[in-house]
């Protein structure tokens, strides 16, 4: 989730100071091969020459970038033993009951989830800025300089102002979902999160920017299509939990 939103935000800021061609479409850039979904990892051992590590590297790279889900799901299997933490929703459920009444409109309630998530972002604004510094300045770069956290407060709060004056568009689509969709949460007053609820954020925030379609329980399909938010409007990503419905969509789109 949050390599994406890094990746919108360095897009964001390198495309308004002419670091990239403003015809690139950033949507090309987010997908990767499946053996690559959770991050790029590769075999390494100190035991090889650096000629021989390069070739292992590129022989690992290339099995993992024709594998497939099936692949992948037979390799790893079913892992029921995993469950997540039960204590990771209770942080969430005692700062929505404790900061209740706060709001009196959703994109009151929106501007505090962003302002939320936004200073867990400033450090890799700073970084995301120090990059863009380093390619404008080129050879002539201050070779002792670091990332500015100042900078990254600087960013962050740039990013909230625009949000603020609505004229973020189409931007940081992916920051503006799951925003958008932990504000729908707590916008349910009486509605508690368990531990399932952040991972099903998590998906939903990945998918709707970027997917033609998304498949899930009824309750968050609700969630998604609750008109205040207009997060159903806003992509062309269709979202479905009746299984009737998911086939008569995917029967439409060829699949």
């Amino acid at each position: 989730m949050f390599t994406r939103i890094d990746a919108e935000l360095w897009y964001f800021f390198a495309q308004h100071k002419g670091e990239i061609d403003t015809t690139h479409d950033i949507s090309y850039s987010i997908w990767t091969k499946c053996g690559y979904v959770l991050g790029y990892v590769a075999p390494q051992s100190k035991s090889f020459t650096r000629e021989q590590s390069d070739a292992i590297e590129k022989a690992f790279f290339d099995q993992m970038w024709n594998a497939d889900f099936a692949d992948i799901f037979q390799h790893l299997g079913c892992r029921p033993e995993w469950k997540p933490i039960p204590d990771s929703a209770d942080k969430y459920n005692k700062g929505k009951f404790a900061n209740a009444n706060e709001f009196s409109s959703f994109k009151q309630l929106f501007m505090i989830e962003l302002a939320g998530i936004l200073s867990l972002l400033k450090d890799s604004l700073s970084k995301i800025m120090f990059q863009i510094y380093l390619s404008e300045a080129g050879a002539g770069a201050d070779l002792n300089a670091k990332p500015d956290p100042s900078i990254g407060q600087t960013a962050a709060n740039l990013i909230y102002n625009i949000f603020k004056l609505d004229k973020m568009e189409d931007k940081l689509p992916t920051l503006t979902t799951f925003v958008t969709l932990h504000a729908a949460f707590r916008w349910q007053r009486n509605r508690r999160y368990k531990v399932n609820n952040l991972a099903d954020l998590r998906h939903a925030g990945m998918a709707l920017p970027y997917c033609d379609m998304f498949l899930t329980e009824k309750p968050l399909c609700h969630l998604i299509h609750e008109k205040h938010h207009g997060l159903a409007e806003r992509f062309v990503c269709k979202t479905h939990a009746e299984p009737d419905l998911a086939i008569v969509s995917l029967t439409e789109a060829g699949v």
